[in-house]
């Protein structure tokens, strides 16, 4: 939202942007929400470390591979299944995935 504003002074339709912005009702968030509303999902007195804690303690009793995936859809904030089918591409074609002189990960080879 903030780009987008800027860009709008930026090429002079300011005004135009705040017409859309109004008639979608679209508004600025501090990014905290998804934290929040998370945390009201699962129980109001929940913080971040406590949820955290769960899911180490699932990772424990889960088979061998599956705590890294979990670990993966963590830090990278993927949805479960984007999660699991960038996993996927990671481990099973990592010869064409991976590249390892630059040391990153080629995405837009499987675009």
């Amino acid at each position: 939202m903030e780009a987008l504003t800027v860009l709008s002074k930026l090429i002079g339709c300011y005004e135009r942007w705040q017409e859309i912005r109004k008639a979608y009702t679209l508004h600025w968030t501090n990014g905290n929400e998804s934290l929040q509303a998370l945390q009201t999902f699962f129980d109001n007195n929940l913080t971040l470390d406590s949820m955290l804690s769960m899911v180490k303690e699932m990772m424990c009793v889960l088979p061998r591979t599956m705590p890294a995936v979990i670990r993966f859809a963590c830090l990278t904030r993927l949805r479960p299944s984007e999660a699991c089918e960038s996993f996927r591409l990671i481990i099973f074609t990592r010869q064409k995935y991976y590249n390892p002189e630059q040391q990153r990960i080629r995405t837009f080879s499987f675009s």
